[in-house]
């Protein structure tokens, strides 16, 4: 998670790649993605399969970056205070 918000993403190097203020985003190309399959790689039972999966998404608030790499994503319009909010996203992803 980042401090970049609406006020300062203009400067974020994905800005005018498709990036805005708000919503849920996927990066293609990612370098992080392909720099944790590189370390991932190293280990003995590492899965090609696995990782073709796996994709690098942004999710963009008013004050915060969030970014995962997984295999799907999703947001909600829930307006809850911050602590809240993540606790509620590490339950459901607890759950799965």
């Amino acid at each position: 998670m980042s401090d970049v918000g609406d006020e300062v993403i203009a400067a974020h190097a994905l800005t005018g790649r498709g990036l805005a203020a708000y919503g849920t985003f996927l990066v293609e190309h990612s370098p992080w993605l392909q720099e944790m399959q590189l370390v991932d790689k190293s280990h003995d039972q590492f899965d090609a399969a696995k990782w073709s999966k796996i994709k690098h998404f942004m999710l963009c608030f008013k004050d915060r970056i969030f970014e995962a790499l997984a295999i799907e994503a999703s947001s909600a319009g829930e307006a809850d205070s911050l602590d809240t909010a993540t606790s509620l996203a590490l339950h459901r992803l607890r759950s799965r």
